[in-house]
């Protein structure tokens, strides 16, 4: 069934609208079946990785970026060729 066969008032909203209350909607029904949200912990950065990729990755981007014309296959040759140094050295 269409959101708008289902509530007719929600079709005259806007996108945006809607959305919120199909979320109010969701949170009504999570709180009235008494199961709480899962916890979130976001992951922790592996800040060796980040310096490596920096490393490595950094000035062949800035390169592949200056170009004119910012040719998308020189920088995605440049990305692909950092991401498998850094896999190769990650590897080993």
């Amino acid at each position: 069934m269409s959101l708008e066969k289902a509530n007719p008032a929600a079709a005259q909203l806007r996108p945006e609208r809607t959305a919120l209350v199909l979320i109010d909607l969701q949170e009504r029904l999570r709180a009235s079946n008494g199961k709480p949200k899962r916890p979130f912990t976001a992951p922790v950065a592996d800040e060796t990785l980040a310096a490596k990729v920096k490393e490595l990755a950094s000035a062949r981007l800035a390169e592949a970026m200056i170009v004119l014309g910012r040719d998308a296959g020189r920088l995605q040759a440049a990305k692909q060729a950092s991401l498998a140094r850094v896999a190769r050295d990650f590897a080993g």
